[in-house]
């Protein structure tokens, strides 16, 4: 089959277009007035012919991707210019006609700057502590005290001003500062030179759901950037179309943080901690939490973790990573999850590659 009529009879199925400028309905179809409009994740972008959107070309042609995959590109569809389908393409996406366009590169996220570590991680049984260097990217998150900062939660470092974290760590909340190159915080001598920044503004996705938990992702603002070395370094963001077509199900997966060691334990280590968790399907996930609580298991989320390894308080806003080759990227922000640990009940991630475009518009 071939690709026009690949994207013909795919997006010729979608029936409502999310493009935000005035239209009008001809059957199933929405014609245009302008070509500005909303993505799904509700960035400006350009109602263009699918073919000049080489992220969603190359989702289109995946014949593996997954149900959440499809869903983008019907929701992504905008509209017809010559009985040629459209879709909302971010302006960070669009290029050129043709297959052997590339989306311009994000001068934040070249390879062979982001996601290196300069230790070795191996498959890592249960959970311990790590090494020195080992997540160049981790950050502690601090709050307002009368004291001293008070770290209550973790983030991800993901250009040099910039860090990833759960927005339920920012709505209503005063953070004043990010600790970046940090191994045990209550020590000076485990090698680390650990950087205080102080915190310059933190917003949350603007469709943050506190009540059902979607869409928890933020970002924080560093007042001054920050200066890489071997201790501090930024970490990939799953911007390419292979990762925003990965299925990660069943695949295990990284987790760090500096969160109690128990549900309800008042034993908070102050020494990074690493472990690996499975990735559970959505399908799975969402039959689980239907038993104790209103949860949204959508395709914004994912679910990793179980009986043995999770994160639990204070590790959350930290990254879920994958390793892509040498480079590791963040595909999760912790979010929530029922206890720690808690048989049949996986830790629930902001799934980033959901929000990767909203990432890049405000970095």
């Amino acid at each position: 089959m071939s690709l026009t009529f690949k994207v013909i009879a795919f997006l010729s199925l979608a029936t409502i277009s999310i493009c935000d400028d005035d239209g009008f309905t001809v059957g199933n179809r929405l014609r245009r007035q302008a070509n500005t409009c909303k993505t799904p994740s509700n960035q400006q972008g350009q109602c263009i012919n699918i073919q000049s959107c080489q992220p969603l070309l190359d989702l289109l042609s995946n014949e593996k991707r997954s149900p959440a995959q499809t869903s983008l590109l019907q929701k992504s569809f905008c509209g017809y210019e010559n009985d040629r389908p459209k879709v909302c393409c971010t302006r960070q996406q669009t290029s050129g006609p043709g297959p052997s366009s590339q989306p311009p590169a994000n001068p934040q996220q070249q390879s062979n700057e982001c996601g290196i570590s300069t230790v070795n991680v191996n498959k890592i049984v249960g959970g311990r502590a790590a090494k020195l260097r080992a997540w160049p990217w981790m950050a502690l998150i601090g709050y307002n005290s009368m004291s001293k900062p008070q770290w209550n939660c973790g983030g991800t470092l993901v250009n040099a001003r910039h860090v990833v974290t759960a927005a339920h760590c920012i709505l209503n909340k005063r953070l004043t500062v990010v600790r970046l190159g940090e191994l045990d915080y209550n020590t000076i001598d485990d090698k680390a030179n650990h950087v205080d920044i102080p915190v310059e503004k933190a917003f949350s996705h603007p469709q943050y759901n506190p009540s059902r938990r979607l869409s928890d992702i933020g970002i924080v603002k560093l007042r001054e950037a920050a200066r890489f070395n071997a201790d501090v370094q930024p970490i990939c963001l799953p911007s390419s179309a292979e990762l925003r077509s990965k299925n990660v199900d069943g695949l295990s997966l990284f987790i760090a943080g500096w969160g109690s060691f128990g549900y309800k334990s008042n034993q908070y280590p102050s020494q990074l901690y690493e472990a690996q968790v499975d990735v559970m399907s959505n399908q799975e996930c969402a039959s689980a939490y239907a038993k104790i609580r209103a949860s949204s298991i959508d395709e914004t989320v994912l679910c990793a973790g179980g009986s043995t390894t999770d994160s639990c308080q204070g590790d959350s806003g930290g990254p879920l990573m994958i390793p892509i080759k040498k480079n590791y990227h963040l595909i999760g922000v912790i979010s929530y999850g029922h206890k720690c640990a808690e048989p049949g009940f996986p830790g629930v991630y902001t799934r980033v590659t959901e929000f990767v475009d909203w990432i890049q518009a405000n970095i």
